[in-house]
């Protein structure tokens, strides 16, 4: 199947006025960024968004979301994005560790990049993924992973049918959540496993660093969960829900992985300090710092 060469996780609504979580229209602004890098690169002046915590649920949102801009930048990106994403796959095998006490024969990438993820799973297993990015995606392919869109899992031959659904990096890259939550499902036989890894808005490292903490300085970050609102979200079709904390990238000394994390903690906190020279301090960042950012959560399709 090749259908989701033409569509993307990119949907084009969103809760109007009031959380992506939740619905509650309470939300109080927390703080104002700049947008310096990915759809936003290299605007001038940079464009500033807004993020919001509603009251009711926890979940912290942006208001700048431009989903034409974005659809065509995740649709474009080369592949040069995910081989920085797969320079560590340590995650990848945290999530494989748990696959080989599930014993699932089918299994859903969605966000599957490359393939990389799948292609680290027995070949006996069925593979199949959900990628915008049209380069990502026919390499995908050319390893014999079948890729699809999510209109493609409401076919009879894929509803309901899939062990395990993935979504690794994935969550925080979207604002309609209660459709992906949906979407999901759909995929999901009753009892199956949904298993995502994202950041964790309400880790001590996000706590301490406040507006310094990295993970929002990239404008591909939309969404921001904490372990009460990713519940929330997933309550309606999951039960089961476990949440464990996570290193995204664990703290090793392989050069390249070192460079690479130390460029991922300093570069757009950097850049926000240097549009925001006026204010007086700026917090630096360890890499240890970014240790246990992240949450892996696990939940079961009802």
């Amino acid at each position: 199947m090749n259908s989701a060469l033409a569509s993307n996780p990119i949907y084009d609504e969103a809760i109007v006025g009031g959380c992506d979580v939740c619905g509650s229209a309470v939300q109080e602004s927390v703080f104002t960024l700049p947008v310096l890098d990915g759809p936003y690169r290299n605007e001038k002046p940079p464009r500033k968004r807004k993020f919001q915590r509603c009251l009711a649920c926890g979940h912290i949102s942006v208001d700048l979301y431009e989903i034409n801009r974005y659809t065509d930048y995740y649709r474009n990106l080369q592949m040069a994005y995910h081989s920085c994403h797969d320079i560590d796959c340590s995650r990848y095998k945290t999530i494989l560790e748990i696959l080989q006490r599930n014993g699932a024969r089918r299994i859903l990438d969605v966000g599957c990049g490359t393939g990389t993820f799948l292609n680290m799973l027995p070949r006996d297993i069925e593979r199949f993924g959900v990628e915008p990015a049209l380069e990502a995606s026919n390499r995908a392919l050319a390893s014999s992973i079948s890729i699809v869109g999510f209109e493609d899992l409401k076919r009879h031959e894929l509803a309901h049918s899939f062990d395990v659904v993935t979504a690794i990096d994935v969550v925080e890259h979207t604002k309609s959540l209660s459709r992906l939550r949906d979407d999901f499902a759909t995929a999901l036989r009753p009892g199956g496993l949904l298993l995502l890894l994202t950041g964790d808005f309400d880790s001590p490292p996000a706590r301490f660093l406040g507006r310094h903490w990295y993970y929002l300085h990239y404008s591909e970050h939309v969404s921001f969960f904490s372990a009460r609102s990713i519940k929330t979200w997933l309550a309606p079709a999951f039960h089961d829900i476990e949440i464990t904390r996570s290193n995204h990238h664990p703290l090793r000394f392989a050069p390249r992985e070192m460079a690479s994390l130390v460029k991922m903690c300093l570069g757009f906190p950097l850049k926000w300090f240097i549009h925001q020279v006026s204010q007086s301090t700026c917090v630096p960042y360890p890499a240890l710092w970014t240790l246990g950012d992240h949450m892996l959560i696990k939940a079961v399709r009802r």
